[in-house]
C-alpha cells in the first residue's frame, strides 16, 4: 500500500472504487481522463471569478427564502455559503457492464461529492420541501422491505394465473432529466397534494415572484395582482436590494397588492417560487475536473441532493402516466413499483400463437411495455428484463429474484410470485473482514443484521433446501472472510432466533415481519429521530466516550472498567478505523495545491494547509514575538483569519491583535503563522470542546480570561475521545494505554 501511496503521490496512477463491486481499481491518468470525456464534453468552463457570481446568486436566493420562512440571525448565517471549494468530479468503473477493450476498461460512472458546494445548503433546504411528498407517492418503494411487502399483498389478493413478472431500468437516469420538465411536473404533483404549507410570510413570497418572473408570466398565470408593482424604474435584481436581510432596503420603491389571496392561492404562489428557486438551484452547478472549472448545462445536477428528489417525483408522475397509457392499451397489471430507477411489474401476458413457447410471449409482452415507456418523454428510455432471459428462469431484482410458479396454499394450488436471494456476480463474496479495525460486538451485530436480509428475502413457499442452500453458503462467506467456527455459530444462533421471533410477532400482528413504508409511518420517523440522542442511555448511561478499536477490545474494557470504579455513567464505545480506500482514494486526483487567491492571508504565508478547510479549531502565532491565540470556528479558517486581520486593521477595541500589536510592536501588523489544531466536521460541541483542551494545554498568552475557563457544555452528548488524549500501542500483541 505505501507503494501505491506513492505513486498516487507522484502521479503515475489514480485509484477508485468499481461502481457496484466496490472492488479497488488502479487506472492511467491519461485513460482515467479519457474515460471521463462524455461526462464532461457538453459543460462548460467556467472561471473563479463565475464561480463567485454563482455563490452570490445562490446567496441571494436563499436569503430571500430565509425571509419567506421568517428565520432568524443565527439561521440566516448558517444557510449562507462563502469561501467554498469548488467540488470535484470524478469518475466510478462500470465494472458490471460489458466491455470489448481490456485498456480503455468499462464506462465510467460520473460522480461528484458537492457537500462542500455553493449550493449544498440550499440544496439540503429545499430536500426538506419536497422528500416528504417521495415518502407519501404510492409508486415509489424505499427498500427491499418495502417491495416484498408489495409482492405478498399481491399474492394475497391477485390470481396471478396467465401472469408474468417483469422489470424495466431506466437508462442514465440523473444526466438524462429535462431539469426545467421536471421541474414542472414535480410542481404539478405538489399542487395535487392536499397538503397546505403554514407559516411562511406571502408578501415575501410575491416580492420574490416579481423580481424574479415576467409581468407577462404572472398576467398569463393569473398571479399578477397578488404581486407588488414599482411605479418608476426597473425591478432590481435578487443580488442587489432583491435579497437583502433590511425590511426597508428590500421593499424600497415597491408598492405593497391591494389583492389578499385565499389559501389555495397562497399555495399556488409558494409552489411557483419553488420551482423558481429549483430552477436557478439546479442549473448552476459548478464541478471541477483534471484542474479546470466547468458549470454543467444538461440533466440533473450530479451531486447535488435536491436533484434525486426532483428526479423522484418527476418518476412519480412518469409512474402514473405509464400506468395510465397501460390501462387504455387493455395491459393489465397486478403490481406495479419501483425503486429509483428500477422498476418490477407483474401483468398479464399478451398471447400470441397457439403453440408459442412462454419466452416468446414474456418477450412480446415487456417489448409492448417498453414501447409505450419510451413513449412518455424523451428524456426517459428504459431497458426490460423477463425470467426466460435468464438461465434459471428468475428474474433479478435488486437483492431478490423473482419468479411466478403454482404452490400449495393452505391446500389450495395457487399461482404466487416466488421471491429468493440473490447477489449479482460482480458482488463481492467477502463480508466484512475478521480483521476489519472494528469492535468485535459491532461486525457481529453487522453480520447478524446482513444474516437476517438473507432469511428475509427468501419466499415461505420456497423449498426448504433452497432456504438452506443460502444460509449455508453465506456461512462459507463468513469462513471465506476469516471468522472462526464459533463465530459462525454464534452469528447463525442470533440471526436465526431474531428471524423467529420476527415471524411470531408478524403471525399474532404485533409487528409484521415485511412492512409497507406507510407502515406507523409517524411513530417510526420519531422513534428514528429519538435514537439519534437516546441509542447509547441503556444501563442507565449519559455519555459516551470514544476510543480506537484494538483486539479482543483490550482498550475498551480497560477503559470501561476505570470508568465504572469512579463512578461515571459513561459508555465506552470502539470507533472504526480508517478504510484502505480512504488512504487510496482521491476524489481530486489532480488537485492544484495553489490558492488563486492571491490576497488569501493563510496562503499568502509560509502556512500548508488548506484555506478552504472547515470546523476547525486553529492557532494563530505572532512570528516575531510567538504570542498565541487559540480558536474555533465553523466558517473556513481563510475567512476566520480575514475576520482577525479586518477587525485589527479597523482597530476594533475587541480585536486581541489589535491590542497586541499596538501594545507590543508600535501598532505594526506583523505576519502570523496559522496552524489547525483539529478537525470537528459537523459537531459544533465537539469543536468547542477541543477549543478548551487546546487552550488548557497551550496556555495562549494572547486569549481573554473569560476563554480560559473553556466553555459551559453540561449537556448533550459529548465526544470524550477529544477532550481526553488517548493513545495505543500495541506492540507484539501488548497493548498499553496512557489517558490524560
Amino acid at each position: 500500500m505505501k507503494c501505491l501511496k506513492e505513486r498516487i503521490r507522484e502521479g503515475e496512477i489514480v485509484n477508485f472504487t468499481t461502481d457496484k463491486s466496490g472492488k479497488m481499481c488502479v487506472d492511467d491518468p491519461s485513460n482515467y481522463i479519457t474515460g471521463m470525456q462524455p461526462h464532461i464534453q457538453e459543460s462548460v468552463e467556467v472561471t473563479g471569478k463565475d464561480y463567485q457570481d454563482i455563490e452570490k446568486t445562490i446567496n441571494a436566493h436563499m436569503n430571500s427564502w430565509c425571509n419567506i420562512i421568517k428565520a432568524d440571525v443565527r439561521v440566516r448565517s448558517a444557510m449562507q455559503a462563502s469561501n467554498n471549494g469548488i467540488p470535484p468530479q470524478y469518475g466510478l468503473r462500470k465494472d458490471h457492464k460489458d466491455f470489448d477493450d481490456l485498456i480503455k476498461g468499462p464506462p465510467l460512472r460520473p460522480v461528484c461529492g458537492a457537500v462542500s458546494s455553493c449550493n449544498y445548503r440550499i440544496s439540503y433546504f429545499l430536500s426538506i420541501i419536497l422528500k416528504p411528498f417521495i415518502t407519501l407517492a404510492e409508486e415509489a418503494c424505499n427498500s427491499t422491505e418495502d417491495m416484498l411487502w408489495r409482492i405478498n399483498k399481491c399474492n394475497a389478493e391477485v390470481d396471478l394465473r396467465n401472469s408474468m413478472v417483469g422489470s424495466f431500468d431506466v437508462d442514465a437516469l440523473y444526466p438524462s432529466i429535462d431539469v426545467d420538465f421536471s421541474i414542472e411536473k414535480c410542481m404539478e404533483l405538489i399542487l395535487e397534494n392536499e397538503f397546505q404549507y403554514k407559516n411562511f410570510d406571502i408578501l415575501e413570497v410575491v416580492l420574490y415572484l416579481s423580481i424574479m418572473t415576467e409581468k407577462e408570466e404572472r398576467i398569463k398565470e393569473g398571479i399578477d395582482k397578488f404581486c407588488p408593482s414599482r411605479g418608476v424604474g426597473r425591478p432590481p435584481t435578487i443580488t442587489s436590494s432583491g435579497g437583502k436581510s433590511n425590511y426597508k432596503k428590500r421593499w424600497q420603491g415597491w408598492k405593497k397588492p391591494d389583492k389578499v389571496p385565499d389559501d389555495n392561492m397562497k399555495k399556488k404562489l409558494f409552489v411557483r417560487a419553488l420551482g423558481v428557486v429549483l430552477k436557478v438551484v439546479l442549473n448552476n452547478h459548478v464541478f471541477s475536473f483534471n484542474l479546470k472549472n466547468y458549470k454543467q448545462m444538461k440533466g440533473g445536477a450530479i451531486g447535488v441532493s435536491v436533484a434525486g428528489d426532483v428526479a423522484c417525483l418527476f418518476m412519480v408522475w412518469w409512474d402514473r402516466e405509464l400506468k395510465k397509457r397501460l390501462q387504455e392499451k387493455d395491459l393489465n397489471f397486478q403490481l406495479y413499483s419501483r425503486y429509483v430507477d428500477d422498476g418490477n411489474i407483474v401483468i398479464q401476458k399478451v398471447a400470441g400463437t397457439l403453440n408459442e413457447e412462454d419466452g416468446e410471449t414474456e418477450k412480446r409482452t415487456m417489448e409492448l411495455v417498453k414501447e409505450i415507456a419510451n413513449d412518455i418523454h424523451s428524456s426517459i428510455k428504459v431497458k426490460v428484463d423477463y425470467p426466460s432471459k435468464h438461465e434459471s428462469k428468475r428474474l433479478p431484482m435488486l437483492d431478490m429474484e423473482l419468479w411466478i410458479e403454482k404452490v400449495e396454499i393452505d391446500g389450495e394450488m395457487k399461482y404466487q410470485l416466488l421471491y429468493s436471494h440473490y447477489m449479482k456476480a460482480v458482488s463481492s463474496r467477502f463480508v466484512i473482514h475478521n480483521n476489519s479495525a472494528i469492535s468485535s460486538c459491532t461486525k457481529i451485530n453487522i453480520l447478524v443484521n446482513d444474516l437476517i436480509r438473507v432469511m428475509k428475502n427468501i419466499s415461505p413457499h420456497v423449498k426448504k433446501e433452497e432456504r438452506n442452500r443460502h444460509i449455508q453458503y453465506y456461512m462459507y462467506r463468513l469462513q471465506f472472510s476469516g471468522y472462526s467456527k464459533e463465530d459462525r455459530i454464534k452469528v447463525y444462533r442470533k440471526a436465526k432466533k431474531r428471524f423467529d421471533e420476527m415471524i411470531r410477532d408478524s403471525t399474532i400482528g404485533d409487528n409484521p415481519i415485511y412492512r409497507s413504508k406507510f407502515w406507523k409511518l409517524n411513530e417510526r420517523q420519531k422513534e428514528k429521530e429519538n435514537k439519534k440522542n437516546t441509542w447509547y442511555k441503556k444501563k442507565g448511561f449519559k455519555s459516551t466516550f470514544f476510543v480506537n478499536a484494538t483486539p479482543n477490545e483490550r482498550l475498551s474494557l480497560e477503559c470501561q472498567k476505570v470508568l465504572n470504579e469512579v463512578g461515571l455513567p459513561i459508555k465506552v464505545i470502539e470507533k472504526s478505523g480508517k478504510t484502505i480506500k480512504s488512504h487510496l482514494m482521491k476524489s481530486d486526483p489532480f488537485k492544484n495545491k495553489e490558492c488563486e487567491d492571491e490576497t488569501c492571508p493563510v496562503c499568502s504565508g509560509d502556512n500548508r494547509i488548506n484555506c478552504k478547510t472547515r470546523d476547525v479549531v486553529y492557532e494563530l502565532k505572532c512570528k516575531t514575538c510567538s504570542e498565541n491565540y487559540v480558536g474555533e470556528t465553523s466558517d473556513s479558517i481563510k475567512e476566520r483569519t480575514s475576520e482577525h486581520l479586518y477587525a485589527c486593521r479597523m482597530r476594533s477595541k475587541d480585536s486581541v491583535f489589535y491590542k497586541h500589536f499596538s501594545q507590543k510592536h508600535n501598532g505594526n501588523e506583523n505576519e502570523l503563522q496559522i496552524e489547525i489544531l483539529g478537525r470537528c466536521s459537523g459537531d459544533a460541541m465537539l469543536r468547542q470542546c477541543m477549543e478548551s483542551v487546546a487552550i488548557r494545554d497551550k496556555e495562549p498568552s494572547l486569549n481573554s480570561r473569560e476563554e480560559w475557563g473553556g466553555r459551559n457544555v453540561t449537556h448533550g452528548r459529548r465526544r470524550i475521545d477529544a477532550v481526553n488524549s488517548v493513545q495505543c500501542n500495541d506492540v507484539n500483541g501488548m497493548t498499553s494505554t496512557s489517558v490524560n
